[in-house]
Formats: C-alpha cells, structure tokens, sequence
C-alpha cells in the first residue's frame, strides 16, 4: 500500500467508526471468511495497525464448529488518495453521522460536496458558499458502510477523504477561513471491484497462546481458515491422560483422577494447587497411584481440601513431584447461591446396529461431537459443577472410550459429580472417578460386587446430593430380594448422608441412572419395575428427597410431586429423566405410561432427535430449573421445560 506524506496526512483528522452490524447492502465488496477454531476463542478478522482500509469483524466462536465472519474488502490507498489536498487550512473532522469541513476560503469559496460510494456512485451533493450564513448538507438516510468525501472548489482544487458511516442520517458542515492553497487534480473514479487488502486474523482463548497471522481475503466466499490454539507458554508441561476434576465432599475440596504408563517413574500422584491471580503455590498434595489392568497403565487419585470459597485457582499434576503438568483452571463456589447442570447418557464409543426402521443410524462421531458441544454450552452458562446420570461410554470394559468422554477442555476446569450406569459397569469406572464418601473403597475386580460400589454423597452449599448406582444389573436368581438388598443398602447410604450433615441443608436431592419414573422404552424393564416393587420409591417418600434425576432412557420426562405413588399438592419428590447429552439412542415414549396423571410434561426424539441437559439455580430455598434442547448443528439453545421449587 502507498503511504500519504506524513504532512499530507496531518491535514486530517478523520474518526472512523467501527460497524454494529454487518448485513451490507449489494453493492459494497463484502468477503465471507468461514473460521474453526479447535477450542471456544474470541476471533477477530481486522485491518493491520495503522490502515484505514475496511471494516472488520470479531466474535466469540463455539470450539469446532464453523462461524463466518463478514468483512468490508478495503481498497488500496492509491486508488482513492489520488490528489494532493489543497493546503494546510484544510481541516475534516467526523464523528456520529457528522462531519465537520473548514476550506480555504480563496479557492473553496464555492465549494461543491460529493459523497460517493467505493464503486463511484455518487449518493450525495450539494454546494456551500462563503457567500451564505450557514452550509450544512444533510441526508436522512445513508446506508451503512465505507464512502468518498470529495470536496472541488475554484480552479481545480479538490480533495477526497474516507468517511465510514454508520447508517442513517448524516450532517456535513461547512466553514471557511483558509489562505494559500494549491491545486489538485480532479476526483477519480474508482473500478467496481475491491483491491484485495492484507487484514490480520487473530484468536484468543484464556489458558491458550493467541494465534495471530495475515492473509488477503477476496470479494465473496472465501476457504476456510482453520485456527489452532495450544496451550499458553505459561503453562507448560505434559498432558495427563484422561485428567478430570470432581466434586469433593464438601465445596472446600475437589478431587482429581487421571492415567499415566506404567513404570517406577509414574508410580506416585501429586497435585499442587495455585492462587490464579499471581501463580503462588498454595499446597502439593499426595495420593494413590495404582495399576489400572489390563489396560497396562497406572491411575492416579488425589483429594485436595481446605480450599478457600469464592477463589479462582490453577492446578497441576504430576506422577513424580519432579514433571509437572500444564496448568489446568478452576473456581471454587461462595457459599450461598450456586448452580449447576446435570447431563447424562454420552454413551462415547456408540456404534449403531441398524435397525428396522433405520431409527438408530447415529454413529461414533456424532456422539464424540455432541458431547464436546453440550459441555460447551454448560460452561456458557458458568455452572459451578456438572452433575451425571450415567452411561459415560457405551462398551463399559473398552478404556479407550474413555478419552473422547475427557476430552472436552471443560471436564479439566468444571468438577463432575458422576453416577454409575449399567454401560459403565467395570473396574475402569472406578479407576477413572474419584468419588467421595464411598463405603467401599477396595479396588472390585469382579463383577458382581459392583452394584455396592458407585454409592456415595457431597454436600454443596446448602444442597445435599446422594448418588446412588441403580445401573447394576440384577444376577442373582431371586432377582426380586437381590433388589431389596439393593434398596437396603440405600437406605443406609442416605442415612449415613443425612446424619453427617444434619442442620447443613435446606434440599435433599438424588441422582442415579436407571429412572423410575419415565414413559420411555425402558421404562417397563424388569429391573427397573423390580427396584419400584422393591420399595425404591417409597424410600424416597420416607427420606423426603425434594428432587430426583435420572437418565436411561433418553428422553425428557418430568413428573408433578409424588408420594405413595401418586401426585401430591405440597411436598412431594419431583422425578426428572434427562434427555441423551450426545446425540445417541433416541427412544420411543410408551403411550400408557405418558397417559399417567402425573405425568406434567415429556418429550420424546426420534433418531434425529436433539441433544439436552439441564441448569439448576440453587438460591437458598428456592430451586429454579431450565430443561435444553439444541439441533444437530449447534444451534441455539431451546428451553424444552422450566421447574420451580420453593420451601
């Protein structure tokens, strides 16, 4: 591009305002930049430093999914810079749809104003003279956009200046009182098609180096630029395989569990823990580490305590205390309202069998795909933890699963309070989830002592959650009493709950997997109808749970308050089953059941049915709920039901 003379360019003061929206009409030269970016970024498409060629564009992009950025193509200085100005008397200012001209008086004294568009249409004009009181020149509407100020005065003197407006109504005001000016040549009309300018794309994400870098756009659509953003150079270290962070407790812990190789060299696990605002180390804490078989690979489980309400921290982990991690972000709660998600069913791994109807024909990618989005679209929401009802991957003794299931940049920052489903039944689930308040913390390498592992409880604020593992399947031959052991066992689990935070809590809520109260095709399973003639349900009435959610069955149901069966006026549990977090196994609704009485609302999906996830808002005693949905491509966010509960 060719530089005006530094004098030349003084004689100017030209503000130019930057474009709210970008819905240009026909006749501007507009270039489509399609962008992906590899995690949730800022991406801003603008002129270098210093050009005053084009208008840009910048916005928050969603991680791997394709956004357009929309851009008004510049021209090159040259092009539209073609006369020298006239002297130094000479002054253009502008600013909100005004712009102010003071001319030479001898040879501007009968001034003609022109504005013109990039193409050389003129869309303006009108004449001042210092023979008149006043000169403003107004137009009501100027579409929006980048234009030509040409002003011709006496003897050939003239000049041209870029304005870029805003959009609606424009006033230009003239005075005069410059001497001694010198001539220009004419106005020269420009070509119709924009000159290709050099613009520098840039993308931004906390954590992430920001990837910056030029390149010339063309008038329409243009390839695809693909962005990867890597981990800032603040945060060095190795990438721990598998790394999830989990709710504590209580809300002053958290929990960590991640895999490493095997070897004398990985068989320790340390945390340590920074204050986020200056990178100090507040503590280095310790755990186990053992062998995950068969998988030929160490686990790694530390717990960290004490921490301080409110407070943003970084954490890194190592299998050694001498090779640290990168650094990894999260943020405690303040210990009054809080919020939190809850989502289940990813099934990571999910390959369909086709079946007569074609209804499952989903696939691998999908799943992955809309697991990365949900957990997006929760961290939007700036939820304090995610709370699961099961079935993380779809083949529970295949540990490769696993890693699309941990993938999400977000399993790292947001703690994840997980619940055993009837997919996840295997020695893997408990290698990879550090729960706590579990009663049995042996490593079960056999089967059938899982349906007493997965059970646990945390206390978050004023809410106290019990888990519960209703994902085991029933083995034994009386089918029916191996279910009552189950409820038994409940029963003390949410005994032991209620006793070691007696006082601490206003709501009582449960999550599993396998829901009770669903319309849909597993709805009528013998397990599940053996767990309810087992008295699950009635435990819930004597233990006045508030709330229960569930999964299983892949599609959103929400009962009125229930007790003995039956729906209530006041108190009462509410039963929720949660739509898939990922696009697999959509199932049919069975009409009987969707026909019962309490039954206040359900939605059923066909195989391209949307994915969802709810956000709970918890603010002392009240519990206020939005139940989403989103489409196959990511769209917004639809609120397919609300909830409200008060005490």
């Amino acid at each position: 591009m060719k530089e005006m003379p530094c004098s030349i360019r003084a004689l100017f003061l030209l503000s130019v305002f930057a474009l709210n929206a970008f819905s240009q009409t026909a006749d501007m030269d507009t270039a489509k930049v399609p962008v992906i970016v590899n995690v949730a970024a800022t991406v801003s498409i603008l002129p270098p430093a210093g050009y005053e060629d084009g208008v840009g564009d910048m916005r928050t992009l969603m991680a791997n999914k394709t956004d357009t950025l929309v851009i008004i193509l510049g021209k090159t200085q040259a092009s539209y810079i073609s006369q020298k100005q006239a002297n130094s008397s000479v002054l253009v200012k502008s600013f909100a749809g005004k712009i102010f001209l003071d001319l030479p008086t001898p040879l501007y004294k009968n001034a003609e104003i022109s504005l013109y568009k990039l193409n050389g249409k003129r869309v303006l004009y009108s004449k001042a003279s210092i023979y008149n009181a006043a000169n403003t020149i107004s137009s009501s509407d100027i579409p929006v956009g980048a234009y030509l100020l040409s002003v011709a005065g006496v003897n050939g003197n003239s000049f041209t200046a870029r304005y870029v407006h805003s959009g609606g109504k424009l006033n230009i005001n003239v005075t005069f009182g410059g001497e001694n000016a010198k001539s220009a040549s004419p106005l020269r009309k420009e070509g119709d098609n924009a000159v290709a300018w050099t613009i520098t794309a840039t993308a931004t994400a906390s954590g992430y180096t920001p990837v910056s870098y030029e390149f010339s756009p063309e008038k329409g659509t243009n390839p695809v630029q693909n962005i990867t953003l890597v981990p800032s150079q603040n945060d060095v270290g190795f990438v721990p395989e598998e790394l999830g962070i989990g709710v504590g407790a209580t809300t002053s812990e958290v929990r960590f569990a991640w895999y490493s190789d095997t070897g004398s060299v990985n068989n320790k696990s340390f945390v340590r823990i920074f204050n986020a605002s200056n990178n100090n180390i507040v503590s280095t804490d310790s755990g186990e580490a053992r062998a995950a078989s068969p998988t030929k690979k160490l686990y790694h489980k530390v717990a960290v305590g004490n921490l301080t309400p409110n407070t943003e921290y970084k954490y890194s982990v190592s299998n050694n205390k001498t090779d640290w991690s990168r650094k990894y972000n999260f943020k405690t709660p303040g210990t009054g309202a809080f919020s939190f998600a809850a989502a289940g069913d990813m099934h990571q791994g999910y390959v369909p069998e086709q079946d007569n109807n074609n209804n499952n024909n989903v696939g691998r990618e999908r799943a992955i795909d809309g697991w990365k989005l949900t957990m997006e679209k929760i961290a939007a929401r700036n939820v304090n933890f995610v709370a699961s009802v099961g079935d993380h991957i779809d083949t529970a003794k295949i540990d490769e699963l696993y890693k699309p299931f941990f993938d999400p940049p977000q399993m790292q920052s947001i703690p994840f309070a997980v619940a055993m489903g009837n997919h996840d039944i295997d020695s893997l689930f408990v290698y990879h989830f550090n729960l706590p308040n579990t009663t049995d913390k042996k490593l079960i390498l056999s089967y059938s002592p899982f349906k007493w592992y997965g059970s646990y409880w945390y206390l978050y604020n004023n809410a106290l959650f019990v888990v519960l593992n209703t994902g085991a399947y029933l083995i034994q031959s009386d089918k029916l009493k191996e279910a009552q052991n189950h409820v038994v066992y409940f029963d003390t689990i949410m005994t032991r709950a209620k006793n070691a935070h007696a006082g601490k809590y206003d709501w009582l809520i449960v999550q599993h997997h396998k829901s009770t109260q669903s319309v849909g095709a597993h709805a009528l399973d013998e397990e599940i109808q053996l767990f309810k003639q087992a008295g699950f349900e009635t435990l819930m009435d004597e233990h006045k749970v508030d709330l229960v959610f569930a999964g299983h069955d892949h599609i959103y149901v929400r009962t009125k308050p229930m007790k003995d069966g039956r729906a209530v006026t006041s108190g009462g549990t509410v039963y929720l089953t949660l739509p898939t977090a990922s696009y697999t196994k959509f199932y049919p609704e069975t009409e009987s059941l969707a026909k019962k009485d309490y039954v206040a609302k359900y939605k059923t999906n066909n195989w391209r049915g949307w994915p969802g996830y709810a956000i709970f808002n918890v603010n002392g005693k009240n519990i206020s709920t939005k139940i989403y949905n989103y489409d196959d491509k990511g769209g917004a966010d639809v609120a397919l039901d609300s909830l409200s509960l008060s005490k």
